[in-house]
């Protein structure tokens, strides 16, 4: 606003400008700034060489370092963990470079020198000419969920071990009581039935399997014999 004397009277000027558009804006890049810091998720912002611009707070209690800390450094040199070789990283920034997102999985050390685990998935930014200038990260702790499926797997695989050790030896009784004339789980009736006089070519323990009875006499393997008719009615 401004006066202006035009001869002999004043006039007064008003220029008014619609800062509608901005205020909008500014309000938007408030909610969105409130919503990252919020995130549960680590976020990072850096630009094309990598060197960190932002960073949320949630990144600060994923890696240790406070963002004060890690603003104007690389967060690759900053939790490094030395499992990967150079060709993993060489890939990731391939991909990022190309203009593609890159999604994976990492392990990575804290500021104290624990490990943990992350999902990654870090995305190009474009400026109007279609130009790579900055890149977003988002980083989720996973070390938990892949604990959790290593121990379930590692009790699976104890499982499957006592499942068939529990056959094996049930196998070998089975194989002395019927080879040997010793007692049989099942009592008199197991060894009337399954007498010194044939053999079971395969462990009855595994019934996918075919049982062949071998007649001792003939030494050629044959149909099954009939048990002893006193044998049934025990």
């Amino acid at each position: 606003m401004s006066t202006v004397c035009l001869a002999t009277r004043d006039v007064l000027l008003v220029f008014v400008h619609d800062i509608t558009r901005r205020r909008q804006t500014e309000e938007r890049l408030r909610s969105q700034g409130a919503a990252l810091d919020a995130a549960a998720n680590a976020i990072v912002i850096t630009d094309r060489e990598g060197v960190l611009l932002w960073a949320n707070p949630a990144f600060a209690a994923l890696t240790g370092y406070s963002v004060a800390e890690a603003l104007g450094r690389r967060p690759q040199d900053l939790v490094r963990s030395g499992r990967h070789d150079a060709a993993f990283y060489r890939r990731l920034w391939e991909t990022i470079l190309a203009g593609q997102v890159w999604h994976d999985e990492i392990v990575n050390r804290r500021k104290d020198g624990s490990f943990y685990e992350e999902e990654m998935t870090i995305t190009p930014v474009r400026d109007d000419r279609g130009e790579i200038t900055h890149f977003v990260a988002i980083k989720q702790d996973v070390t938990a969920r892949k604990q959790l499926q290593a121990q379930f797997l590692q009790a699976q695989k104890m499982e499957s071990v006592g499942l068939l050790g529990g056959a094996v030896r049930g196998g070998s009784l089975h194989r002395q009581a019927v080879r040997g004339g010793e007692p049989h789980p099942e009592g008199s009736r197991g060894a009337g039935l399954l007498g010194r006089r044939h053999s079971v070519s395969v462990d009855a323990t595994f019934p996918h399997l075919p049982i062949y009875f071998t007649q001792q006499k003939r030494g050629t393997f044959g149909p099954p014999m009939a048990p002893p008719p006193n044998a049934a009615g025990r």
